[in-house]
């Protein structure tokens, strides 16, 4: 499925040195930050991010990524 992205949401894209990141940087750290603070530090923290859109291919920047938390009897999973 495809959306109009430039036509709902008029933003330009910066390139990464410009924007500093993608939706992790921009949402995606409120989520760690809460997480963090709530459960404490993971033992271990695995990640996957995708460029899933045209617009942020081209700005290099991730518009998905997906964390998780390994805290040993429990897992916490993020996604922004």
């Amino acid at each position: 499925m495809d959306f109009p992205i430039r036509e709902l949401w008029p933003e330009r894209f910066d390139p990464p040195a410009k924007a500093g990141g993608g939706e992790m940087t921009n949402m995606g750290c409120y989520a760690i930050d809460f997480a963090v603070t709530i459960l404490g530090m993971p033992k271990t923290v695995q990640a996957k991010w995708m460029k899933f859109w045209r617009e942020y291919q081209e700005a290099e920047v991730e518009n998905f990524g997906q964390i998780i938390l390994d805290y040993g009897d429990f897992y916490a999973m993020l996604s922004g």
